[in-house]
């Protein structure tokens, strides 16, 4: 059952997700958060409020809204939890040690919007929700494969649950409530972005806040544990059957392993380098060649150029950093987080990637105007793209080597 539910959650989580959200596959804050979640989903499930409320402020210290959406998820199940539920006096002490350690994560989250007029933070939050994150805050520009593939799992877990004969009580009624809850978060994102759809910032203001996230996570978990509470009853019942369904479910699992597997060897790139470096009409071979040389220009600005130079890199990448350990002017991925920088942030990415930039690359540009563009931002070197165009940009150019030929160049800009 371990292995199971493991790799059907991983499955769920990969091909039925709502709005992008991912628990697997990356380190991030919310990595960490998510875990701090499910070991306060253990302890409630188990009736172990008190310590739940303090994993869950631990949670809230890695991330605020991965934990505090958990937060809201655990009240709820708390309030419609039986009799047999921890008293709040009890609680209280536990809750008090919880909120203590949110705090550290609460209190920064606080200041995102300080040091902008309410003008500045409102801009802020548009360009945030519709410009750089829409696919996981928006609900009208969600994915329509996603938004089938969720509603297909959420009726499914419904009709698994009419099919459940036993009465919920116990550890599984504590885990149904807490996949409600998350749900119903979610139905008040979806409802907000209705009364809100006539005022841009207005449904900004309120949809910044990932209203779809807890629910992307927990609803897997509901569903597994549903189909395989009623196998276990199916078991009792007709043990046949019950043997026949469970060899498809693991049949479906290892047919889901094995076509990772024969992805992983179509295009073995990286995941972020995946989703952003071109796969080419050619085929694979000049694909996986474009991701060698994109790392070997990383590796040589790493080795070759002063570790406190900064660099103008090609829009479409995410993994400059990761390779090069350099600084770049901005990046479409490293969006910041508070109005201020994000307003920053935003103000760089039209400078930079202007309509001809984006279209042509950076050789659209004047020797003038290049060089004016790299001095504001003090920006020693540019890594362009050979497929954006083949003319040579107006500097110096110092990779790839003479007689070296790469998709990327790096050129300098005269000291």
């Amino acid at each position: 059952c371990g292995l199971l539910t493991a790799a059907f959650y991983l499955l769920l989580l990969e091909r039925a997700d709502l709005s992008g959200e991912w628990v697997v596959g990356g380190l991030e804050a919310k990595g960490i958060a998510y875990g701090f979640v499910f070991l306060a989903m253990e302890a409630v499930i188990e009736n172990r409020w008190r310590r739940g409320w303090v994993l869950l402020g631990a949670a809230v210290l890695f991330h605020v809204l991965v934990g505090g959406w958990a937060t809201i998820a655990v009240g709820f199940a708390w309030l419609v939890a039986p009799a047999d539920r921890c008293k709040l006096k009890t609680m209280l002490p536990f809750l008090i040690a919880g909120g203590c350690l949110a705090l550290a994560g609460l209190i920064p989250a606080a200041g995102l919007s300080s040091g902008v007029s309410a003008a500045e933070a409102s801009k802020a939050s548009e360009i945030y929700v519709y410009d750089r994150l829409p696919h996981h805050l928006l609900p009208t520009n969600f994915s329509r494969q996603h938004v089938v593939s969720y509603m297909v799992m959420l009726f499914g877990w419904l009709a698994v649950l009419a099919f459940d004969r036993q009465r919920w009580e116990g550890p599984y009624r504590r885990l149904v409530s807490l996949v409600g809850g998350a749900l119903l978060i979610a139905l008040v994102g979806w409802l907000l972005s209705l009364v809100f759809s006539h005022s841009r910032p207005l449904a900004a203001s309120w949809l910044r806040y990932y209203w779809f996230r807890l629910g992307d996570a927990l609803l897997p978990i509901g569903l597994i544990f549903a189909v395989l509470r009623v196998l276990g009853q199916w078991a009792r019942v007709s043990p046949r059957m019950a043997a026949y369904v469970t060899s498809m479910v693991i049949l479906a699992a290892s047919c889901y392993v094995v076509n990772d597997f024969l992805q992983g060897q179509d295009d073995s790139r990286p995941a972020a380098d995946r989703q952003t470096l071109p796969r080419a009409p050619a085929g694979p071979a000049v694909t996986q060649r474009i991701y060698q040389d994109w790392v070997h220009a990383c590796l040589w600005i790493r080795t070759e150029t002063p570790s406190d130079a900064i660099f103008i890199t090609p829009r479409r990448q995410q993994t400059f950093k990761w390779y090069a350990q350099r600084a770049e002017v901005v990046n479409w991925k490293d969006v910041p987080q508070d109005a201020k920088s994000l307003l920053a942030w935003d103000g760089r990415m039209q400078h930079v990637y202007t309509k001809d930039v984006v279209q042509s690359g950076f050789a659209s540009l004047t020797r003038v105007e290049l060089v004016k563009l790299m001095r504001e931002y003090d920006a020693r070197y540019v890594v362009r793209p050979l497929f954006t165009g083949s003319s040579r940009l107006p500097l110096k150019k110092v990779y790839p080597p003479l007689g070296q030929e790469s998709f990327y160049e790096v050129y300098e800009l005269p000291q």
